[in-house]
């Protein structure tokens, strides 16, 4: 059985880690600056519409396909296979429609956004002035892993701190 890892080199391994996520000030700004200019919300809205003219004009399709099959303009078998058609598409948008609409809107995003963010840049100096219980809550949110191995720590973190470390790291912020 391993030996568990000493509490004072726990605790250095941790407050390096924590220093290693830290956001500074401009790169913070910067991303909530980046995510804020991202407003998909237009998007959305434009998308939805389109959503919705195609379902009307479904509607308009099936009506009028209906009307032609009692006339007696199109056979029972054409009017089925459009129909059933019509029928499968119509429920597709209906569900992207659905799925459209639970998007957060743009400022509760911001926000959500920004707790991580901000957490990361005070995460360091909390972790020194907690008291334990209050430094396991801050573990906890962050981490969901630790693994000690040969004397060596290795931390798997929570979403979204994962990405926010790997953006940290290489720069790469949208990948």
């Amino acid at each position: 059985m391993q030996a568990p890892l000493p509490g004072t080199q726990f605790e250095t391994h941790t407050l390096a880690l924590l220093e290693s996520l830290r956001i500074d000030e401009e790169t913070s700004t910067w991303l909530l600056h980046e995510l804020d200019t991202r407003d998909t919300t237009a998007k959305n809205e434009e998308h939805a519409a389109r959503l919705k003219k195609r379902l009307t004009e479904l509607d308009r399709l099936a009506a009028s396909a209906y009307e032609e099959k009692l006339l007696g303009t199109i056979d029972q078998d054409f009017w089925q296979e459009r129909t059933t058609a019509w029928q499968h598409e119509h429920d597709e948008l209906r569900a992207e429609l659905s799925r459209n609409e639970q998007v957060i809107p743009h400022e509760e995003f911001l926000a959500a956004a920004r707790h991580p963010i901000e957490l990361l840049q005070r995460a360091p100096d909390l972790y020194v002035t907690q008291e334990p219980s209050e430094k396991a809550g801050l573990l906890k949110t962050l981490v969901s892993n630790y693994t000690a191995t040969d004397g060596s720590l290795t931390v798997t973190l929570r979403s979204p701190f994962d990405l926010l470390a790997q953006g940290g790291k290489s720069k790469d912020w949208w990948s």
